[in-house]
């Protein structure tokens, strides 16, 4: 059943553990702010079967717009609610990091925040783009609609945020949003509070992500790098991250060590060495399918290569950071059959894997298998292949996918010299179910062994022409 509220249509759905379902038969109740609409029961399977529960929308006119809040209860625990609304303005459409024009006729686009997991899905059932394959990444939570010089803004702030997906449709002469909230799988309930919706009106986009960026600042307390004094002179001095790849996931042989070093070389005379950051990735050969083994690749040269590179980086100033994985082990490693048995599973109870179709023939092939950071045989074998690495001389760890608490952090920082650093990304809130909880661990653990401070980087600002990583960075200091 549709809702009309100030020009706005909306239509809710909320989703449970076991099926879809559609309030329907709204008592629309005015109040001195807005507008209440009010559910005693749900709809399922296009109408043809009924539930008893409870659905309310709290509706309130704001200062230059309106918000929207939603509680529900069900007999079922209940996942999230869903809500589309139009009409948008047509015209461009900005979502962190992205410009949209939707023409008629064309597939949505759909979203995910915050990202980081890429869920992937086979076919899309929502008749959006890409049809298949990982879902686009929402960097931060909003969309920004053009309405001729100025804006409409939609957005929900929230710490921590439960706000999920997104999806944009292109009718004929407008837009339509669909807007996903959910709890965290493993808090779920018969009973569920939305975040509280906005649509304001805003002059300028700048203004708008300016001002969601002081937010984000305050709710995430994230001081700026400048407010941090705490830090080694050399980290200080940072202000280039250089990547350099060596196998991807299809074979390609990007750099080997020996090219490595000399794109440093090259690297030295257009910018200082000793303000740049190198970070190795795919340097044990195909990335992503080799771990937990973290070995130099003979493809790029081996040990002796590796050890090139590692003293140009170090003649000339810079500082070295290999990619590695904390949880990941590769199917085509052998030692990875030994430790199925102590696999993620996610809340649903699927086993939690990482995939990518390599071969490009439209089926992802399963890369990796998650492993539990508890299972004793996991840590031994990670800190050994660890250990190992940094034993030849790399400045600092990167640890793609930092996910857990239990990860024997203790005896990797060990290994870390003084003055080096401890780093890693997707440092946002991810749902429960997705066990990727890096800005929850790094928060707790930090703050419990006084490993402060830390820093985080990456800005928020939305720039068409500002490259920076999608999800935020985070890194320690050893003293």
């Amino acid at each position: 059943m549709d809702i009309t509220f100030a020009g706005y249509t909306f239509r809710f759905w909320l989703l449970t553990t076991a099926n879809r379902y559609e309030p329907d038969d709204f008592e629309l109740i005015e109040t001195p702010g807005g507008l209440k609409a009010r559910s005693n029961h749900y709809t399922f399977g296009e109408g043809s079967g009924s539930a008893a529960g409870r659905f309310e929308v709290d509706f309130e006119i704001r200062p230059g717009g309106i918000s929207w809040t939603v509680n529900a209860r069900h007999a079922e625990k209940i996942k999230g609610v869903r809500v589309a609304l139009e009409p948008l303005p047509i015209g461009t459409v900005l979502v962190p990091f992205e410009e949209i024009e939707l023409k008629p006729g064309d597939p949505g686009r759909c979203f995910i925040y915050p990202g980081g997991y890429y869920p992937i899905r086979h076919i899309s059932s929502t008749d959006t783009l890409p049809n298949s394959g990982p879902v686009r990444d929402w960097a931060a939570p909003f969309a920004l609609f053009q309405v001729g010089d100025g804006w409409q803004a939609i957005t929900a702030p929230e710490y921590p945020p439960r706000v999920k997906k997104m999806w944009i449709y292109r009718k004929n002469d407008f837009h339509t949003i669909h807007l996903y909230s959910e709890a965290d799988a493993c808090r779920r309930e018969t009973s569920y509070q939305s975040p509280a919706w906005r649509i304001e009106s805003t002059v300028n986009w700048q203004g708008f992500v300016a001002g969601h960026s002081a937010w984000m600042s305050e709710a995430f307390n994230i001081p700026s790098f400048a407010e941090r004094a705490v830090t080694q002179p050399w980290l200080k001095e940072i202000s280039l991250v250089a990547i350099l790849h060596g196998v991807t996931h299809d074979g390609k042989i990007c750099h080997n060590f020996d090219e490595m070093a000399s794109r440093l070389e090259e690297l030295a005379l257009k910018f200082s060495p000793h303000k740049t950051l190198l970070k190795l990735a795919g340097f044990e050969g195909h990335i992503d399918r080799h771990w937990p083994d973290v070995l130099p690749s003979p493809l790029l040269g081996g040990e002796e290569g590796f050890h090139r590179l590692i003293s140009t980086a170090h003649r000339l100033g810079c500082h070295v950071i290999p990619h590695l994985n904390v949880w990941g082990t590769s199917f085509e490693n052998p030692r990875t059959n030994n430790l199925l048995a102590h696999q993620i599973l996610d809340q649903e109870g699927r086993p939690s894997t990482w995939s990518y179709d390599y071969d490009q023939d439209e089926i992802a092939e399963e890369i990796m298998a998650y492993i539990s950071p508890d299972a004793s045989e996991w840590r031994k074998l990670k800190i050994e292949n660890i250990r190992a690495l940094v034993g030849r001389g790399v400045d600092a760890i990167y640890l793609d996918q930092t996910g857990t608490f239990i990860n024997d952090l203790h005896q990797w920082l060990k290994k870390v010299r003084p003055g080096g650093i401890m780093s890693g990304h997707d440092y946002c809130y991810f749902s429960y179910a997705k066990f990727n909880h890096v800005k929850r661990v790094v928060e707790a653990y930090f703050r419990c062994y006084r490993m402060i401070p830390y820093f985080v980087v990456g800005a928020f600002t939305y720039d068409k022409e500002f490259v920076r990583d999608k999800y935020r960075s985070w890194f320690w200091v050893k003293q």
